[in-house]
């Protein structure tokens, strides 16, 4: 699966494909996508949009690695708010030191969604 600006992503074992039209069931509280290379280079803004459909209230979590902290950590996040239903989300990344990487947590527990757009874009 690949999707713009973001290369190929690999989903952990607690997110299903049950389509290849976009439509996922999380089946943990930790579901994620790690997409290792990405468009990203250090010194320029980013912008990960994303319209995600969900059937639960939950929180999606945006990690980034930077070349001051090479792994994933709550350190380096950015958490916005799923509602039922269509949710359109702009995570803002920071534009400092960024590393290619980054990982995508689209819920925060149990549930099916569907993500209908995302697309990584370099903000002038």
């Amino acid at each position: 699966m690949s999707w713009e600006g973001l290369g190929v992503c690999q989903p952990n074992q607690q997110i299903e494909a049950l389509d290849l039209k976009g439509n996922f069931r999380s089946n943990g509280p930790d579901p994620y996508f790690t997409f290792p290379a990405t468009d990203i280079y250090p010194g320029k803004q980013y912008a990960l949009e994303m319209d995600i459909r969900s059937d639960v209230k939950s929180t999606a979590t945006l990690y980034f690695r930077t070349e001051e902290d090479d792994r994933f950590s709550e350190r380096s996040t950015i958490k916005l708010p799923v509602d039922c239903g269509e949710n359109s989300l702009s995570f803002i990344l920071p534009s400092a030191r960024l590393k290619p990487a980054i990982r995508l947590d689209p819920l925060a527990r149990p549930g099916c969604f569907t993500i209908q757009n995302i697309v990584l874009r370099k903000i002038d």
